[in-house]
């Protein structure tokens, strides 16, 4: 995420809402949601993982209520 400008310590990813709208969404699929990051240059990756495990995948420990 701090490659397109948006650093996981940003207060819009620590609410809620985010979440809820990413787990939501219509491209998550069967309760997954496929992510694409590049593990190396020129080496895009999908990781497919489950939606209520988002934030641990990213990283961030708590969300403000």
């Amino acid at each position: 995420l701090e490659a397109v400008g948006l650093p996981v310590t940003s207060d819009l990813l620590n609410s809620n809402e985010v979440f809820d709208k990413i787990k939501n969404d219509k491209k998550n699929r069967d309760g997954h949601l496929s992510l694409i990051y590049v593990h190396k240059i020129g080496g895009p990756v999908i990781k497919s993982i489950p939606s209520d495990q988002i934030q641990e995948f990213l990283g961030i420990k708590t969300v403000k209520a």
